[in-house]
């Protein structure tokens, strides 16, 4: 698949608002640059039942999670995302939450 679509959950706007300027257009510009260019290049699967499907893209000291819709519908993950029954198109990256490192482990 040559092009992705970005599509941004009402957590990701709200995590994204409480960064600072600087690291947000980073974040934003990494998203557009990378992730939607290649979105499995550099980034890993997250362990543990609540990420089921959901992948991690680190920009600085961030990382973004996120789903690839076709590859959650696949692997048969998107009801653990509550997308099942949504007609997702193939090509969407869902992003989920934006957290700084020390955050995420948590």
């Amino acid at each position: 698949m040559d092009s992705y679509v970005i599509f941004k959950t009402e957590n990701f706007e709200k995590r994204l608002g409480k960064i600072d300027n600087v690291n947000q257009e980073r974040i934003l510009k990494d998203i557009q640059n990378k992730l939607v260019v290649n979105p499995v290049h550099n980034t890993k699967f997250l362990q543990g039942s609540m990420f089921k499907g959901k992948r991690s893209f680190r920009v600085g000291d961030y990382r973004v999670i996120f789903t690839i819709c076709g590859e959650c519908k696949k692997l048969g993950h998107n009801r653990h995302n509550g997308c099942e029954g949504k007609n997702h198109p193939d090509n969407q990256i869902i992003l989920w939450d934006v957290e700084h490192r020390k955050e995420d482990y948590k």
